[in-house]
């Protein structure tokens, strides 16, 4: 797990990707079932103990997401920084992708996806492992025993009806096409929490892993 944490530069930007996918292609450009990425979360933390920054983008409509989520991204992510994931082949993909896309962000979209680090990695390699696992290293059963703090916050989305999970998510947005102003406005609301919790999960497990390894 030291290895692993050595990997690691500051600022670190933990980064999380919210897509829906089409069976019919909606835009030129995509493809039967592609993941199309229309939301981002992404907490900074500074290392220096100073408070987390945090960053996000979700269109007010439903429109095609990629472009705008593109830009965002390269503006809130330097180049040559250290961006972390959980399960970070997602997030690659889709970085992969945008800059196939759009190849006057090219550039700085493969920078983004070669200076990615996996928080995955310690969990699969089974660096770390707690019989609550029940086998698994999915994020859902390494938050609870490195980070139970966090619990608070999806139960409580869950009880109220909003969206807890990401295959709600998921299907969030793209259900924006036949809502009201007033409908979206609530669902974005709700899907900007959740992702953004996400994110912070994230924080919360690395801050856990350090623990352990004092």
């Amino acid at each position: 797990m030291r290895e692993f944490l050595d990997t690691l530069s500051y600022p670190l930007y933990h980064l999380d990707f919210e897509t829906f996918q089409s069976a019919v292609p909606l835009w030129r450009g995509t493809k039967p079932y592609e993941q199309t990425p229309f939301q981002y979360s992404l907490h900074i933390d500074k290392g220096d103990g100073s408070e987390l920054e945090h960053k996000e983008f979700l269109p007010t409509e439903f429109c095609d997401p990629r472009r705008a989520l593109a830009l965002s991204l390269v503006r809130d992510i330097p180049k040559g920084v250290c961006s972390l994931a959980y399960n970070a082949q997602f997030e690659k993909g889709v970085l992969k992708r945008l800059a196939e896309l759009f190849p006057d962000l090219a550039e700085h979209l493969m920078d983004i996806h070669n200076n990615m680090k996996d928080l995955m990695e310690p969990f699969a390699k089974r660096d770390f492992y707690d019989w609550r696992q029940n086998g698994s290293y999915s994020i859902k059963k390494i938050q609870p025993i490195l980070a139970p703090s966090i619990d608070d916050g999806y139960k409580a989305m869950a009880s109220r009806g909003e969206i807890s999970n990401g295959g709600e998510a998921m299907n969030a947005f793209p259900a924006f096409a036949t809502m009201s102003s007033e409908q979206i406005a609530k669902k974005r609301k709700e899907l900007l929490a959740y992702c953004g919790l996400d994110t912070l999960a994230m924080v919360k497990v690395l801050e856990g892993l350090k623990e352990l390894v004092k």
